[in-house]
């Protein structure tokens, strides 16, 4: 019976595939940003929209949360990508 289940499961799951194989072309990948706006420092404008996000945000609650990222924020613009290698 387990063998049945799992031989269903990985035909579903083969289906699905071919499906999304095949229909590829209808689905439009929409990047959310570019590498460099990863990996960059954070500027002025960096902060200024980070703080607009998390003003405005109705999860953000705590104190200690907000200066936990705005200090994450300050450490940001002094470090880059080349000091974790």
């Amino acid at each position: 019976m387990n063998e049945r289940k799992l031989f269903l499961l990985l035909l579903v799951l083969s289906l699905v595939n071919a499906f999304i194989f095949l229909f590829r072309d209808h689905f439009k990948y929409i990047p959310d940003a570019a590498y460099n706006q990863l990996y960059d420092t954070c500027s002025a404008t960096c902060i200024k929209e980070w703080t607009k996000i998390v003003e405005s945000s109705d999860i953000i609650e705590s104190k200690e949360l907000l200066t936990i990222i705005f200090n994450r924020l300050a450490d940001s613009m002094y470090s880059s990508v080349d000091n974790v290698y």
